[in-house]
């Protein structure tokens, strides 16, 4: 069945950094950013923030069909996130970010056309900030072109100075120190970039049969999964494991994109340990040790 095409385009422009400092989302790339701007109050916990989606992101790209990466819009409100804490919720800048839980959804059919899709993103945010060293962010958020949605996520975040991050990374008081993740030994290849709905091998974060279950195996320096240093495997590496597991399982219609994600994060993920990712039907986990870090369940469109 063909798919038709939207009846306007946005103006073709390169990829380019955006205006805002890195540092303001935690980022060390200046490419990695994707808000245009700082947030903008619009009433009682409610702000405004400008952000640009750009179709030749290196990683978080369209399917095939044109259809919405959900994990961009995933990066776009956790960017979000920090971003109001620093400016609206009186946040440090040398706190810790730990997520919680996490929900996607994309309008099924909604294409990235052209280069470019200017995006306003109108973020309700609850923030129980009682105790400065460790306070609790629950964020719902739309994303708007022009009036239209094209999305809505809920994000929910705890924010800690440095001694109660220890504390939660570390219980027992032995902090693990890496300068990346381990590389195990992997059972067979990565998949193949197009079983999994990336353009590059290099982008492929799944080794293991193509039927799952699949063991992480991303590339340590891939510049977006790996922008900066971490004590753990990031949320988003696991977040693109089980994207990329969602597509692969897609017997009918491999590589399609997911329309919804819903993420819970258990625990932290180690960087010298496996980490294996696992279906059963709509739901996906990353465990490692034979504990579960991660739960999601993924769904999207029929096929095409």
């Amino acid at each position: 069945m063909s798919r038709s095409r939207p009846a306007t385009r946005p103006a073709l422009r390169r990829h380019r950094p955006s205006g805002l400092p890195s540092t303001a989302v935690h980022k060390r790339r200046a490419e990695a950013v994707l808000l245009k701007g700082r947030s903008r109050r619009l009433g009682p916990d409610q702000y405004l923030v400008p952000a640009s989606w750009p179709a030749d992101h290196p990683l978080y790209h369209p399917d095939r069909y044109g259809q919405l990466d959900p994990l961009l819009v995933a990066e776009t409100i956790r960017q979000t996130g920090i971003l109001i804490a620093h400016e609206h919720l009186g946040i440090p800048h040398d706190h810790m970010f730990v997520l919680g839980s996490l929900h996607v959804e994309v309008q099924h059919g909604v294409h990235a056309t052209g280069d470019r899709l200017p995006v306003g993103v109108v973020a309700h945010c609850r923030h129980d900030g009682r105790d400065p060293g460790r306070t609790r962010t629950a964020m719902t958020a739309w994303f708007q072109f022009f009036g239209r949605t094209l999305a809505r996520a809920r994000v929910t975040w705890h924010t800690m100075d440095a001694a109660r991050y220890h504390d939660v990374r570390w219980p027992t008081g032995a902090a693990v120190t890496s300068d990346g993740p381990a590389t195990p030994t992997v059972p067979g290849d990565r998949l193949p970039a197009t079983r999994v709905g990336r353009r590059r091998p290099c982008d492929v974060v799944l080794a293991g049969p193509e039927s799952g279950p699949w063991l992480l195996s991303p590339d340590p320096a891939h510049p977006v999964l790996f922008d900066h240093p971490s004590d753990h495997v990031p949320g988003m590496v696991l977040l693109e494991g089980v994207r990329q597991a969602y597509a692969a399982s897609r017997d009918d219609d491999p590589g399609r994109a997911a329309t919804l994600v819903e993420a819970r994060f258990r625990r932290f993920a180690e960087l010298d340990a496996p980490v294996l990712i696992r279906r059963r039907e709509q739901t996906f986990t990353a465990e490692q040790h034979g504990r579960i870090l991660l739960e999601a369940m993924v769904d999207g469109p029929g096929p095409c």
